[in-house]
């Protein structure tokens, strides 16, 4: 049984994009910065990466009850689909290194790779099994259509 309350569920959903300023240019290539600052739209408590994944494998098949991320393609394209609640779907391909997609709880988020993609995430809590929703019969019966 997770210790995590399944409700209120957000009044709306949707993706947001995040541009990152962009330095440089010339021969030395360009930099980004992203701070713990209202841009970023959440508070970081945990970074990782995904590399080296397979094009024919699929990653996530899974939601979250509270954790907020933002996904950065640093190399390569990532095929990101989100489905929300209500049954929305959103789908966009990532490759811009200098983009980021936030992705909030509740949306189920599916993810395919090109060969040698690198996606950064940064989130919003540490790593709690309990805090992942991976069943998506019950996501859609407990979440779904039907409860709006």
């Amino acid at each position: 049984m997770t210790k995590y309350s399944p409700w209120p569920l957000p009044e709306r959903f949707e993706m947001r994009q995040i541009d990152f300023q962009r330095e440089g240019g010339d021969d030395t290539g360009f930099l980004s910065i992203a701070t713990q600052s209202a841009e970023l739209g959440l508070e970081m408590e945990r970074v990782f990466w995904t590399y080296s994944t397979p094009t024919n494998v699929e990653r996530g098949g899974h939601a979250h009850f509270q954790t907020q991320e933002l996904l950065i393609a640093l190399r390569g394209e990532i095929e990101v689909t989100l489905e929300w609640p209500n049954g929305e779907h959103l789908y966009i391909v990532m490759s811009n290194p200098n983009r980021a997609v936030y992705i909030p709880p509740y949306a189920w988020r599916t993810f395919r790779y090109s060969e040698n993609a690198l996606q950064l995430v940064l989130a919003s809590t540490s790593y709690d099994p309990e805090e992942y929703i991976r069943d998506r019969e019950s996501w859609q019966r407990v979440y779904g259509k039907n409860h709006y």
